[in-house]
């Protein structure tokens, strides 16, 4: 079967980490496979199969100027199946069925909607051309359904998976201790500033800690967090890095990972880190209870509030070297249930072949 999966890029985000997984698995399986981008960023390509015809479409700036150009490149393609991943591709992929082109259309929400804002209210009214709509979190899947009765019958929700034979602990690598690791873009949604409060508080308290980010910039949001960090003298332990092609080794020598966001789809980069072993701190918002059981391997907190950030933060730091052991060894545990990849891509075929 001829299938394109199609994202604005290959950049470093859960979103095109999970769709590189598909590609991949659906070409294993036999599929033709197209990945369509229109931002030349490329750090998951390497990671890509070389079977799949990789195709970036950045002629034109802008969705209004780019719409014609994806259009002929899907009507060259001619799938029989179009997947899409992310708010603004999905909108492109509706609206070039709109055009005339005839595919069977799966679009996948990568995040969980806070408020139905003009550009959100378009993308649902154009989902009237869309045959399966894929949630990557129940709780979007909820929202959909609340605010969109009429979509009920095609929902199907499809959690992340994680590459568990990947993402492995390795226990002949010493863990920094005392050090957080955090992975994800620098923006209001992953909640900084809250965080670095609480950091600062924990510190305070004379728990020497560390926080380690790797990730993407947004750069009026990271100079707000440059200026907290100064606020609460954290200038020597809390440390930002680009985003790494080895994350899995990062996990590998940390002690515990955070996700602080206020909101979430299903993070991707808690399900590595548990399959990587290691306990996790993050916001009891979303979906996030699916994957971290409290106080079993790890712990969640109210990340509107910086107490409840902080407690969780000095309960962890606090328990002795076997509890933090235990957590550790339940996060694998608990991923290799959870975000089976085997499942993941039945669930995909499952929809694709019917």
């Amino acid at each position: 079967m001829k299938i394109v999966l199609f994202i604005d890029s290959l950049t470093s985000g859960g979103a095109q980490r999970q769709l590189v997984i598909l590609s991949n698995q659906l070409c294993e399986r036999g599929h033709e496979v197209s990945l369509v981008t229109y931002h030349p960023l490329d750090f998951y390509r390497p990671l890509l199969s070389g079977k799949i015809h990789y195709l970036c479409v950045a002629k034109a700036s802008g969705t209004l100027r780019r719409i014609p150009s994806i259009y002929r490149v899907f009507k060259q393609l001619a799938p029989q199946i179009v997947i899409s991943y992310l708010d603004v591709p999905n909108i492109i992929a509706c609206v070039c069925k709109l055009m005339g082109l005839h595919y069977k259309l799966i679009v996948s929400e990568r995040n969980t909607t806070q408020r139905l804002s003009h550009r959100e209210r378009i993308k649902f009214l154009l989902y009237r051309v869309v045959d399966v709509i894929i949630p990557n979190s129940y709780t979007q899947a909820t929202f959909i359904a609340q605010h969109y009765p009429r979509y009920k019958s095609i929902l199907t929700t499809i959690t992340n998976c994680a590459e568990t034979e990947f993402f492995i602990p390795d226990y002949s690598v010493s863990r920094e201790h005392n050090t957080i690791l955090c992975v994800g873009r620098v923006t209001p949604q992953k909640n900084l500033i809250r965080f670095i409060e609480a950091v600062g508080e924990v510190r305070r308290r004379g728990v020497d800690i560390t926080v380690k980010w790797f990730g993407r910039r947004d750069e009026g949001y990271f100079t707000a967090c440059e200026q907290a960090i100064i606020c609460h003298q954290l200038q020597e332990h809390f440390l930002f890095y680009n985003a790494s092609q080895d994350i899995r080794s990062e996990y590998q020598r940390a002690e515990v990972f955070c996700l602080p966001s206020i909101f979430e789809g299903f993070p991707n980069v808690v399900g590595e880190a548990m399959c990587c072993g290691l306990p996790i701190l993050c916001s009891d918002v979303c979906d996030n209870r699916i994957l971290v059981k409290h106080g079993d391997n790890g712990l969640l907190f109210d990340p509107l509030d910086v107490d409840s950030i902080k407690d969780a933060l000095i309960s962890f730091f606090k328990s002795t070297q076997e509890e933090k052991i235990n957590m550790a060894h339940r996060s694998r545990e608990r991923a290799m249930k959870i975000l089976n990849k085997e499942t993941f891509i039945q669930k995909y075929l499952n929809i694709i072949e019917q």
